[in-house]
């Protein structure tokens, strides 16, 4: 069952899914995290006390070359060589915003094919999805974390143009991603709905 959640004390909107996963953390826990680019230098501060290889992608400037390609072969190796490009270790968590509504899914498909030999069991995927409104912003806005004791929320930062929303359902989602499961999905107060999702055959009481 969906739940929803309340917008932020300060502002932007309550993001829970992503405040457990922070709360979550061990300061003694070295953890790998792949951010997809969207992110601002929030991210670098929320990461800051913890022990945290953080590697970004920078994804969406890829996108047009990408999705250009003659061949799904030579798509596929445009992927794989930008992701080898950064040496990643294990994968704990991917932060990939709200890049999803703006990636064909094959290609989304190649990017976590790229991906999946250096996840873990346990990766946690966040999204957040397009939902309620059948528009979006023309290209993904950035997102600002801000974190307090009891409230982590997300802030976009988007231009005014606007572009048809595609609205994935979980269905479609989970075959982007190349079989992973949504675990917990949230409402958003703001209309997108927000993910985690785990590789399949994950139990659920898995920590």
């Amino acid at each position: 069952m969906m739940s929803r959640s309340s917008p932020s004390t300060h502002g932007g909107v309550q993001t829970p899914l992503l405040g457990r996963l922070l709360n979550a953390m061990d300061e003694r826990q070295r953890i790998g995290v792949v951010d997809f680019g969207l992110g601002s230098s929030s991210v670098l501060e929320t990461f800051a006390p913890y022990r945290v290889r953080l590697d970004t992608l920078d994804i969406f400037p890829q996108l047009e070359r990408w999705e250009a390609a003659d061949t799904q072969d030579e798509r596929r190796a445009l992927i794989q060589a930008h992701v080898d490009g950064f040496e990643l270790e294990g994968i704990d968590w991917i932060l990939s915003w709200s890049l999803l509504n703006y990636t064909a899914p094959l290609t989304a498909t190649l990017l976590f094919d790229a991906l999946r030999p250096r996840m873990r069991p346990t990766t946690a995927v966040h999204a957040l999805i397009e939902y309620s409104s059948p528009e979006m912003p023309a290209s993904p806005p950035s997102w600002t974390i801000r974190v307090d004791e009891n409230d982590v929320s997300l802030t976009p930062l988007s231009s005014e143009a606007r572009t048809a929303s595609p609205r994935h359902t979980p269905k479609r989602l989970e075959g982007m991603l190349g079989g992973m499961k949504a675990q917990s999905t949230v409402l958003l107060s703001n209309g997108l709905q927000e993910y985690i999702f785990r590789p399949s055959g994950r139990s659920d009481t898995d920590s």
